[in-house]
């Protein structure tokens, strides 16, 4: 005897056929997750794994900022100057 008669169910099926959206939910997530690793670039990939996507240097967090405000300080000055 396996131990799951027809007439009762076994618990790990019966806790995994209670719930088919959780189990949609989880196919989802792992379609999403094979679908980002697959686009992302390899030295991206690695970033996020070793933390180097959560904690940037600070010069290179603010370059884009610094690269926006020079473009809004020469929009401002040809404007002052035009005015």
């Amino acid at each position: 005897m396996s131990g799951c008669e027809k007439s009762d169910v076994c618990p790990a099926f019966a806790a995994r056929s209670k719930s088919p959206l959780s189990l949609a939910i989880c196919i989802c997530l792992a379609i999403v997750a094979g679908a980002i690793r697959a686009t992302i670039d390899p030295s991206v990939f690695h970033d996020i794994i070793s933390g180097k996507w959560l904690t940037p240097s600070l010069d290179a967090s603010q370059q884009p900022n610094a690269a926006a405000v020079g473009a809004l300080e020469t929009r401002f000055d040809l404007i002052a100057h035009a005015v």
